[in-house]
């Protein structure tokens, strides 16, 4: 029988308050001008740490996160667009930012850039996708990541941009571009952009490269129940003779391309994208257009490790009000043990015997939730308590483990949840 869990079970320091006044304050972002402020930076500006920052429906412009622990997330159901750059840097170890409920595009540079963090970044239930304007000449990808070394994507869709009619044409942008940091991908879909239109008449058009799904280098990545897709190649020009326009097809882009990395994946299909069409005014074997190369699905085999099993899975909503029951969704195998981790504290630390990656210290007390039923699923539930009067938010993380026999234990998808007063 499926148990609701209370948030006090994984220690007293969960549910304590705090001694001064509006700890952990909410910051309501409105661009209709019903909250603090019309805009997301200036809330970030008056934020200190522990703060939230939350935002109704709107399209608002990017923002900068420099060395501040805050969760700043759209408001539940609401239509949340950020048409801008989000950058997340120089976070500190200890520190955390929760990021999520948005749809973003930026042009001309990676949506989401995440930089020089020794603290956790937690990316949740967010699309993201890299757009070109009318004259860009750069690869754009939907999410940078460089030396960062606690990220979580969870639940989220990352888009390369498609590259740009041009001589040649543009390579499409990458899903997700991961340099020296350590990443998962729990439920995630990754997909590159298409490679540009190759232009002609004038010149040798061939086709841009599709994006890879996910192009990670010196680092580790771990997926779970995640997919990879590379871009299509671009076609060559399609215009003029054999001497003016003419030109061979772009390659189809990988769907995992690893490189001086490790990566494991669990459940994830990789898909390489189709390759683009030569195109000319004459036949190939007099202009020399040919076709490009199909992508792969893994570049690199060798460097990545398949962990065995099914993945697990946990579905909860991020933002949630105080005193209220927080439905949650477990799937696995029939008859799995589920358990849940909830703590105030981050992690990041693979663990080959769980086959996952720890988002939650293992010292955490994990409530037992039930037991799934024949189709693997088990529907259950988290009371969240009164927060107190001086508090106005609190940022938990959660993370499902399922026993399957008497020893086999399988980390779950890590979610952040996001508790509000009641007066938001």
């Amino acid at each position: 029988m499926p148990r609701a869990a209370r948030m006090g079970f994984a220690g007293s320091a969960l549910v304590l308050g705090s001694s001064f006044a509006l700890a952990n304050k909410v910051w309501v972002v409105d661009q209709n001008g019903g909250g603090h402020f019309t805009q997301i930076q200036p809330a970030i500006d008056a934020a200190v740490d522990r703060d939230t920052i939350l935002v109704l429906a709107g399209v608002y412009p990017g923002f900068t996160i420099d060395d501040k622990e805050l969760a700043v997330v759209g408001e539940d159901g609401a239509n949340v667009q950020v048409n801008g750059q989000v950058v997340i840097q120089n976070l500190v170890a200890g520190k955390f930012v929760v990021f999520g409920g948005f749809s973003a595009r930026a042009t001309n540079t990676a949506t989401l850039w995440l930089k020089d963090n020794l603290g956790s970044v937690r990316v949740q239930s967010v699309v993201l996708e890299g757009t070109y304007p009318g004259t860009a000449v750069v690869t754009t990808q939907a999410a940078l990541v460089e030396s960062s070394a606690d990220v979580f994507f969870t639940a989220s869709t990352l888009v390369g941009a498609s590259g740009l009619y041009w001589a040649p044409g543009r390579p499409g942008g990458h899903g997700l571009r991961s340099i020296g940091s350590s990443v998962a991908l729990y439920d995630c879909t990754l997909r590159g952009g298409s490679g540009g239109l190759g232009a002609g008449s004038q010149w040798f058009g061939d086709g841009g490269t599709g994006g890879h799904g996910c192009f990670t280098s010196s680092g580790f990545l771990f997926a779970s129940s995640t997919s990879f897709e590379g871009g299509r190649g671009g076609d060559s020009s399609p215009y003029g003779d054999c001497i003016g326009g003419y030109g061979w097809g772009g390659d189809g882009g990988h769907g995992l391309a690893i490189s001086t990395a490790q990566g494991e994946l669990q459940r994830s299909p990789a898909h390489g994208g189709p390759p683009g069409q030569g195109m000319g005014g004459g036949p190939p074997m007099y202009c020399g257009w040919v076709d490009g190369n199909p992508g792969v699905s893994i570049d690199n085999p060798g460097l990545v490790h398949v962990t065995p099993g099914p993945p697990r899975r946990l579905a909860a909503q991020l933002v949630v009000r105080e005193a209220s029951s927080v439905p949650l969704s477990f799937d696995g195998l029939s008859g799995d043990w589920v358990s849940l981790y909830l703590s105030r504290e981050t992690l990041y630390e693979f663990s080959p015997p769980r086959k996952g990656v720890f988002m939650v210290p293992p010292s955490s007390s994990a409530q037992f939730m039930g037991q799934t039923n024949s189709a693997g699923h088990l529907s259950s539930g988290l009371v969240v308590p009164d927060l107190g009067g001086s508090v106005e938010s609190r940022v938990y993380f959660l993370q499902s483990v399922h026993r399957a026999g008497t020893a086999d234990r399988t980390l779950g998808t890590g979610r952040c949840l996001v508790v509000l007063d009641q007066a938001f």
